[in-house]
């Protein structure tokens, strides 16, 4: 590491990583945000005063994967399970709303099947839609087992009963797949491939949803009564339930409008009220460790891994485009190559000039051994001295920095007493020779900038 990086209050250390990406993957920097969270985790273990974190766009896309795909699974699970108790408490029984859950499994399947022959994959918006799609498939089954329950109940036999609800009740059925699927397809002329992809298998899995519930549904419902009849066993299914608040509101249509009525003034009302937010940290996961250490990093340093790129042509049209910006409210700092470029040029270099004859002969020597026991003897004699100093210091801000790097000192000390001396000048060899490199790779590159150019 050529640097440190340390935030506006002191509070914040910054390392930078340039990780590899991962071709072809979802989570691109899956294998290298493991490792680094393991080393922090030892690094924690060793240091439990210091807290690290790791954030970072890359950081923030990986976790928000992973949470669309883990959050996804629970809501799958979740769906199945409330849509099953609503079926189970409407049909007052459980072996229809069992086979209707059935079919619209495997009407998932299906949908699953065409994309991955069409899209090929899914993404942080498409994995969302088989929970869309348990709430619109299930109503497709709902409809026809309804409609089949009434034409069973003027005394039609079992396949008649079928038959008649699928002339009847299919071609409004098909309408209804057909417009729920047009409004997902529509998302398909936008610009942004997700949202595309979320479309086009939103839409298909509605029509695959209405397309078993009108085939493999009606042959599972035949099959079921088929047996119940061969057996002579009652049927656990008592037809649906009457709901009081639908008949009641059937009967007031007066009440209806006028409660809708008072209901959209309000919402019409609200609507001034609602704004758009280009917050994109509002979008991901809360509670994970990216998004609560960029917030940090928001109020520490008010800095954000999130940032926008543009180029210019020449420095002129850069310092023009970098002024637009800088005069933007939303833009809080703007970088660019104009800050490599320092101004008065000719003054600079004749100071670097007169540096020259002094910097060119200077070398680094030969790495030296650490002797752990001369550095501990120097760190005693510097923690006296601070001792000292804390005395005769008045009290006040400066007291409060002697005192405070006199206890870091002596907890330096107190560490080299209670560690193995071997251990100790392993490390610090180790640290020196990293120190070593950074300044003779700083003294190489000042000796190479000793004659600048314009």
């Amino acid at each position: 590491m050529a640097g440190y990086f340390l935030s506006d209050d002191k509070r914040l250390l910054f390392v930078l990583v340039e990780a590899r990406r991962e071709q072809g993957s979802f989570t691109n920097y899956r294998g290298a945000i493991g490792p680094l969270r393991a080393t922090m985790a030892r690094v924690q273990t060793e240091f439990p005063g210091v807290r690290v974190g790791l954030t970072g766009a890359p950081v923030l896309s990986n976790d928000e994967m992973e949470a669309a795909f883990r959050d996804s699974k629970r809501a799958t699970v979740l769906s199945f399970v409330l849509t099953f108790a609503v079926l189970a408490v409407a049909f007052r029984g459980l072996g229809m709303p069992i086979v209707l859950l059935a079919v619209l499994a495997l009407s998932l399947c299906w949908s699953l099947g065409v994309v991955t022959l069409v899209v090929g994959h899914l993404s942080i918006f498409s994995v969302m839609f088989i929970s869309i799609v348990v709430g619109l498939g299930t109503d497709y089954g709902v409809y026809f087992l309804l409609r089949n329950a009434e034409e069973s109940a003027l005394g039609r036999p079992a396949r008649e009963a079928l038959e008649v609800t699928a002339m009847r009740a299919g071609p409004g059925m098909l309408g209804g797949a057909l417009t729920a699927a047009s409004t997902f397809y529509v998302l398909m002329a936008t610009d942004f491939p997700g949202i595309q992809e979320l479309g086009f298998i939103s839409g298909t899995s509605v029509l695959v949803a209405w397309f078993a519930m009108m085939t493999l549904l009606p042959a599972l419902v035949l099959v079921v009564q088929s047996r119940r009849d061969d057996s002579d066993a009652p049927s656990r299914d008592r037809g649906p339930a009457r709901v009081r608040l639908v008949d009641a509101m059937t009967h007031r249509p007066r009440l209806v409008l006028a409660l809708a009525g008072v209901a959209t003034a309000f919402s019409v009302f609200a609507l001034h009220g609602v704004r758009f937010d280009y917050n994109l940290l509002k979008l991901q996961a809360r509670g994970t460790e990216s998004v609560d250490w960029e917030e940090r990093i928001l109020r520490s340093a008010g800095r954000s891994s999130f940032v926008a790129l543009s180029t210019a042509g020449s420095l002129d049209e850069l310092r023009e485009r970098a002024a637009a910006f800088e005069g933007l409210a939303s833009v809080s700092e703007v970088e660019s190559v104009l800050s490599l470029i320092p101004p008065e040029q000719g003054a600079k270099a004749q100071m670097i000039a007169e540096l020259a004859p002094v910097v060119e002969p200077v070398t680094m020597g030969p790495p030296k051994t650490v002797d752990a026991g001369r550095l501990l003897v120097a760190l005693r004699t510097l923690q006296r001295r601070l001792d000292l100093a804390a005395g005769e210091a008045p009290s006040g801000h400066d007291r409060d920095e002697v005192v405070s790097l006199r206890d870091e000192t002596a907890g330096v000390v107190r560490r080299l007493e209670e560690a193995d001396p071997a251990r100790v000048s392993s490390a610090l060899l180790h640290l020196q020779g990293q120190l070593r490199g950074d300044l003779a790779r700083t003294l190489r590159r000042l000796k190479q900038n000793l004659h600048p150019t314009p």
